[in-house]
């Protein structure tokens, strides 16, 4: 089965139905539509920590179901018998054309639910007891997400250390700069990585873009930028109330997006476009006020243009 993507075109809905019948007739049976306002996963908020998971997905719950009819025809409802303990969206979402869901229907290949009991000589042993004689083993077990600049040690103003500072719980304002820390700035640091839908490399570039930005005005100011407390205490408690609120951060999820005590650390819930738009120049009342060099004293190219 060929599955299509659709970037975010709430404003450009003729263009969009031209386009799914396009891809229709070219044999796409399935189509995503993925971006900023509107996706099958639904990644929406929820007012009470305690409403079910099925009440947070609201309108959006005939599209999921849609999309898992299709899947059992194609593949056979056996490889979703067993539901869930999560619901889509709530964890990383694969994007697959087919060929990973055809490979567990073939007959050399047997899908395994039960837990990692211990591991012999010879042989995987699940929980249940079972033995599950193997060549090769390959490893998959991921990493520290929550850990950002590990290994490196860090030290700030007045010998602060980030890794300490942080502890299980980094922020950055704007996910680049933090107080304490002058000239210090991070590329996919806390709270930028994005799993609804939206490209890393995109949000890489707007960091990149207000780096740059920072470093033109140290230079031009002949002094380092410091990110002010309040302004990046203003922006963690934005940013931690937006997370709380979405489905990554219930009670009912555990994914890779939290830390040991399922505080979402790693992951935006902001807009693109509006990450964009704070990023593309540095506010200088974000930062603190040091002494300016005289203008002669530095000459800088390329200077980012003045937005209104």
């Amino acid at each position: 089965m060929r599955i299509g993507l659709i970037g975010d075109t709430h404003d450009r809905l003729p263009a969009i139905a031209e386009l799914v019948a396009q891809m229709q007739s070219n044999g796409v049976g399935m189509i995503l539509h993925v971006g900023d306002y509107c996706s099958p996963f639904a990644l929406r908020s929820f007012e009470d920590a305690h409403v079910s998971l099925a009440g947070i997905f609201g309108k959006n719950d005939g599209d999921r179901q849609g999309l898992v009819s299709r899947a059992q025809s194609a593949f056979g409802a056996e490889l979703f018998e067993s539901p869930h303990s999560f619901e889509i969206g709530g964890k990383r979402i694969l994007q697959d054309n087919g060929s990973w869901l055809a490979a567990l229907k073939r007959p050399d290949v047997e899908l395994v639910t039960e837990k990692i009991a211990s591991i012999d000589e010879k042989a995987v042993i699940d929980a249940s007891g079972r033995r599950h004689e193997v060549d090769v083993i390959a490893l998959a077990t991921g990493f520290y997400a929550d850990r950002f600049l590990a290994p490196m040690q860090i030290i700030g103003r007045g010998g602060a250390d980030l890794r300490k500072q942080w502890g299980d719980e980094p922020s950055a304002y704007l996910g680049i700069t933090i107080p304490g820390f002058p000239n210090l700035y991070c590329l996919y640091g806390p709270g930028t990585n994005l799993a609804h839908a939206g490209s890393i490399i995109f949000h890489s570039e707007c960091q990149v873009r207000y780096v740059l930005g920072c470093l033109r005005q140290s230079i031009e100011r002949g002094a380092p930028l410091a990110c002010r407390t309040e302004a990046y205490e203003t922006y963690t408690t934005r940013l931690r109330a937006a997370l709380a609120r979405m489905v990554w951060s219930h009670r009912g999820v555990h994914n890779w997006y939290q830390n040991a005590r399922g505080v979402v650390v790693t992951t935006s819930p902001w807009r693109l476009v509006d990450y964009w738009r704070w990023t593309r120049e540095p506010d200088l009342a974000d930062y603190e006020s040091p002494p300016t060099r005289p203008a002669s004293a530095v000459t800088v190219h390329g200077a980012p243009p003045q937005v209104s």
